[in-house]
This record gives C-alpha cells, structure tokens and sequence, in this order.
C-alpha cells in the first residue's frame, strides 16, 4: 500500500479510540469526517468510504457490511423542527452490500431511516425515508434516485 494512502488508514484506529465501533477490512480513501459522538457509530466490515464523507452522529448511526460510499455522501441523524426551531434526531441504519453514490444526503425525519441490503442510491440523490429492496416497493430491482428518492425501474 501506498504510503500517501497509509495516512487515510490510521483514521480507524483514532476513532476506535473515541468510542467507534469499527469492523475489519474497512478503507479510507479520503478524510471521512464523523461530527459530535462518534462513540455512536457502529461500522460493519468491509466498507469502502471515498473522500468527503460526512457521517454526523448524535442519536446512532449504524453501517453493515461491504457498501461502498462514493464522494461527498452526508449521513445525518438529525432534522431541523421549524416549528420548534430545534433539531430532532432519528437512528440511521444502512444494510449490507449497498452504494451510495457521490452526493447522496441521508437525514432523517420523525422516524427511523433503514436503508435495506443490495441497494443503490443515484447521484446527487436525498434520501429521507427508509428504503427497502423488497418485491412490493421496487419489484424491478434496486435502484433509488431523486429528490426525495423513489424507486425506480423498468415500465412494461
């Protein structure tokens, strides 16, 4: 390995040392910036983060394994209450063998957000609720774009 990726690589065990519960094999290919409590953040085995990830926790954010998070991909906990003028916070949840491509927002709103197994989530996509790869919600696969993102596939 390359030493000028070798510096990406110690940002596991720092934040191992903060409380991050991380798994094996997991590589950072840029800074990945983890915002408030990083004791919070469970990651799964591994994952693959490009540079610019932002992983903003203050509730709990948990990462299964082997997804693959393309640049400048946001992951947030949290919500503005206009109303109230506080934040809200909700649990973030990402399954196993996903990817999110660069740009992607993950906030959550009232409840929980779960991003099923094998899902892909297009460029410059939000994501605001949860997304399930099942036969119901998106019988032609699993692909996810758009604003807030939809299921998307094939019209017979």
């Amino acid at each position: 390995m390359h030493l000028w990726r070798r510096r990406f690589q110690l940002q596991k065990y720092f934040l191992r040392f903060c409380g991050a519960t991380i798994g094996n094999e997991n590589t950072f290919n840029g800074w990945v910036k983890f915002e408030f409590f990083p004791s919070n953040v469970v990651i799964g085995h591994k994952n693959f983060f490009s540079t610019g990830v932002i992983i903003n926790c203050r509730e709990g954010i948990r990462i299964g394994n082997e997804n693959h998070f393309s640049s400048n991909v946001v992951i947030t906990d949290q919500k503005l209450n206009l109303e109230l003028k506080m934040h809200e916070v909700a649990n973030v949840a990402v399954g196993d063998n996903n990817w999110l491509s660069t740009g992607v927002i993950v906030a959550s709103s009232h409840e929980p957000i779960f991003i099923g197994n094998s899902v892909i989530v297009g460029a410059h996509s939000f994501v605001n609720k949860s997304l399930l790869n099942t036969k119901e919600s998106n019988p032609e696969g699993k692909l996810f774009f758009g604003t807030p993102a939809r299921p998307q596939g094939r019209k017979s």
